[in-house]
């Protein structure tokens, strides 16, 4: 966890009728987004048509593409500590579609943390954007298989990141940076990736950062084989493999960007209190500032409390929860 200075420091009455969901859903919405709703639905609405046009054989038309992640890369810039609010998929086809905005999304923001140029910025969500088309290539029994990967399945998986390369290359207006974001986006620091097994610095920049944007968006969806993480561990996962899997510097964005307890993200203090990530404090990543939503027992508070753990040293994070375990945990409350 330590390598090249990437760590963790200091880890360790009912509300009327409203359901612990309602409770938590109004919480989200009070977080500021980092991406307007509008931005996200033309993002879907592009990378549909584009995935459209190339299963029909036609070019990735970039001038649509271009202009809309000229304006993402704003809204991200200028809403970088706003909630990072990734797109949840409702159901297995839309994956693809979903993760490639949020691929972009996240690798957007960690460009901006790794101080990367407003030019280079672009490159790299566009790139990251499409850096998936050529899973088109791929049948969608193996894309979508329940079940284990055998090995001849997993070597036509691999095989995306060249025809993604390809069709990006059919376009001579698309640039080397987009194509090689493509084809290396599976590349390892350590050289086990795929598909050259090329190494450190060998390895497209851009395309470093885009692999943990790719990793921490599969992490934390559901997929047909392995429930989601939460992302709290999806970091923590990440972060064990810097300077091994991942280029450490882009691990040291990555968590500056989405922190350790990302906005949103329900968390459990040593009080037993259940909360709501509201504001990252970069100082201290593991001490934010929570909205506090159940008490100790389980209750919805009639009002919930703003507390920032800088300042109130007594509270601290104990661990991470998911809304599913929030939602029994209440629903037994009510029983008793």
């Amino acid at each position: 966890m330590g390598k090249r200075g990437v760590f963790f420091k200091d880890m360790p009455d009912e509300k009327g009728d409203n359901s612990a969901k309602d409770i938590i859903t109004e919480a989200l919405e009070s977080v500021p987004p980092m991406l307007s709703s509008q931005t996200q639905k033309e993002a879907m609405k592009i990378i549909h048509f584009t995935i459209n046009n190339v299963k029909m054989g036609k070019i990735v038309d970039d001038k649509e593409t271009k202009k809309l992640i000229k304006n993402m890369v704003e809204e991200i810039m200028d809403n970088q500590d706003a909630m990072l609010n990734l797109i949840k998929i409702k159901s297995h086809d839309e994956y693809t579609f979903s993760h490639s905005v949020n691929v972009c999304m996240i690798a957007t923001l960690i460009g901006v943390r790794h101080q990367l140029s407003a030019d280079l910025l672009e490159e790299l969500a566009f790139g990251a954007m499409l850096q998936d088309l050529g899973k088109i290539k791929v049948s969608d029994e193996i894309l979508f298989k329940s079940g284990r990967l055998n090995e001849k399945e997993i070597e036509e998986i691999k095989k995306h990141t060249l025809y993604s390369q390809q069709i990006l290359s059919e376009n001579s207006r698309i640039g080397e940076l987009p194509r090689k974001i493509a084809c290396q986006h599976h590349e390892r620091w350590h050289g086990q990736g795929y598909p050259h097994r090329i190494s450190g610095e060998n390895i497209e920049l851009l395309a470093r950062i885009s692999a943990i944007a790719d990793v921490y968006d599969a992490l934390t969806t559901d997929r047909p084989y392995r429930k989601k993480f939460l992302p709290y561990d999806a970091v923590r996962l990440i972060v064990s493999k810097a300077d091994d899997e991942f280029y450490a510097d882009a691990v040291r964005a990555f968590v500056e960007s989405v922190s350790i307890y990302p906005l949103g993200s329900l968390i459990k203090l040593n009080t037993e209190e259940i909360g709501m990530v509201v504001k990252i404090n970069r100082k201290a990543i593991v001490r934010p500032t929570i909205r506090i939503l159940f008490d100790s027992s389980g209750n919805i508070l009639e009002e919930p409390l703003n507390t920032d753990l800088i300042k109130e040293r007594e509270r601290f994070v104990v661990c991470a929860v998911d809304e599913e375990e929030v939602y029994r945990m209440h629903t037994e409350q009510m029983k008793e």
